[in-house]
């Protein structure tokens, strides 16, 4: 596995200051009797800090309508469109700052110390494991114990310090590592890309609302959003020219014989600059966050109410949707398997819901002055969605990269594994009694997922690198027997390795006044 050194002989201790800025401007006209238009403007200002660029054209106009087209008050039409801002994530420009490397200053110096060891640029000592380091400060006292200045927990650094490591102490495995001038061997960088833009969606929405009968409504909505400049952190030192090969990855591992691009093959060993920005190997990452992610989601949604009248209320509706973007989160550890192609990543979404049903309702007891069944209200709510999707990772640096927790098998799309689906029957039952003019008394009893069905959380992703199509993988029950006599257990590929709560029962009382 591979482990991160980092020394911090600089200070990281900063003021992040953000300043916000939002003017909004809004307009109704009632254009005719049965139409009404609704518009504004908003100007949202981000302002940045340290090297991240500030965004000053987040201008988001606005306009939607409702329109009777009967003119009866039982149909309306309902349509909107506009653009929206996100803020910028405060850790990216933080962590920028932190682990960036600014006019050859480094907060924070970053060392990637692989399972093959750092590179030291020392031919008496070439490579320190992690191991190594760790085993070697524990005998010194230095690791395992708070009490004593330790790196887990570090403890107090000495006077002068921001950190429990001192140049002196990692000298002696031949590492040489400094907040300033040049580089180290084996650095990891993170940068702002330049022009950097806050994430930007076009919003459309569409729906016909109409009354059936007293009381009574179906409606039918369709949504549309459409997000640019999402963050997704780039490694802009690997270089599109690196071949493509098959069969084994980095280091011989067996893969399931589909082509990849391969960091690790040996044209790029006898000729880094063919792969490689920085070809001498002293930058093994240099992670950019980017605003170059899209995201787009469709969905129509029906629905039937009842409004609250005759004791009860009913609402009934169905979500069909798709989501799909290139990236899951600006974290380096969800950068593309292959940061040279973007748009290799684009899949559905881990959001991605094909269908949600939503049911509940509200019944009141219909004998209001019955001393016995008067005063009883009953709330029951069904969920059911469709299963999330899940990644496929290889569990290994197949494609040499320096990249280890993003690695697919070779060919698998990413989010191409799909969770269980999810049902849920929840119930709610409570009694109120008055007690004079202004008091009362009511008690409930809940039920949250009364039925007792178990509904699978989470699932073992990590699949290997010989994974072979097809992709779309499912979760296995635990104790399941497989081919050759294995149980499935949560270590098991693509065994589930968590479920949601079962059921459970609360009951309470509350006394108002």
């Amino acid at each position: 596995m591979p482990a991160f050194y980092e020394q911090g002989f600089g200070n990281p201790k900063y003021v992040q200051t953000r300043p916000f800025t939002a003017l909004y401007a809004q307009d109704t006209w009632q254009a005719r009797p049965n139409l009404t238009l609704n518009y504004g403007l908003r100007y949202e200002l981000d302002s940045q800090y340290g090297p991240l660029h500030t965004p000053k054209k987040n201008f988001g106009p606005r306009v939607s309508f409702s329109w009777d087209p009967f003119n009866d008050h039982k149909t309306v039409i309902r349509a909107g469109y506009g653009i929206f801002y996100s803020p910028i994530y405060a850790q990216i420009p933080g962590v920028v700052a932190v682990l960036g490397n600014v006019n050859d200053k480094r907060t924070i110096a970053n060392t990637l110390v692989t399972i093959l060891g750092a590179p030291t640029g020392n031919p008496a000592h070439p490579a320190t494991s992690s191991a190594e380091i760790f085993q070697t400060l524990f005998l010194e006292g230095l690791t395992g114990n708070p009490t004593q200045n330790s790196i887990i927990g570090c403890g107090t650094p000495t006077a002068g310090q921001y950190a429990c490591l001192t140049p002196a102490l990692i000298s002696q495995f031949g590492l040489t590592v400094a907040n300033t001038g040049p580089l180290p061997p084996g650095t990891v960088l993170f940068a702002g890309q330049n022009n950097y833009k806050s994430p930007m969606s076009q919003q459309v929405s569409l729906g016909i609302e109409r009354e059936i009968g007293a009381g009574f409504s179906v409606s039918a909505n369709y949504v549309y959003v459409h997000t640019t400049h999402l963050p997704v952190a780039i490694d802009t030192n690997l270089l599109p020219g690196a071949p493509v090969g098959s069969g084994t990855g980095a280091n011989g591992l067996p893969t399931n014989g589909l082509p990849f691009q391969d960091w690790g093959a040996p044209a790029c060993v006898a000729t880094p600059a063919l792969c490689f920005a920085d070809p001498t190997h002293t930058i093994l990452q240099n992670n950019v966050y980017s605003s170059l992610a899209t995201a787009l989601y469709q969905g129509g949604i029906f629905e039937l109410k009842k409004r609250f009248s005759n004791h009860f209320m009913v609402m009934a509706n169905y979500t069909y949707s798709k989501a799909l973007d290139e990236a899951t989160d600006f974290n380096s550890d969800y950068s593309p398997f292959n940061a040279t192609c973007l748009r290799c990543d684009r899949s559905v979404s881990d959001f991605d819901q094909r269908h949600k049903v939503v049911i509940a309702g509200v019944f009141e007891s219909p004998w209001e002055n019955s001393r016995i069944l008067g005063g009883f209200q009953l709330s029951p709510v069904f969920n059911y969605n469709s299963g999330h999707p899940f990644n496929l990772l290889a569990g290994a640096d197949i494609n040499g990269d320096g990249h280890f927790t993003n690695d697919r098998p070779p060919g698998a799309p990413r989010n191409s594994g799909l969770g269980p689906n999810y049902y849920d029957f929840d119930m709610r039952l409570s009694r109120a009694f008055k007690l004079g003019e202004k008091a009362s008394l009511q008690f409930t009893a809940e039920a949250f997922n009364l039925a007792n069905h178990t509904n699978y959380a989470s699932v073992n992703n990590i699949v290997g690198a010989a994974f072979a199509p097809p992709f779309k993988a499912r979760g296995i029950t635990p104790g399941t027997v497989l081919g050759g006599g294995t149980v499935v257990s949560p270590s098991t590929p693509l065994g589930f390795t968590a479920a949601f709560p079962k059921r459970q029962v609360q009951l309470g009382a509350r006394f108002t006044f």
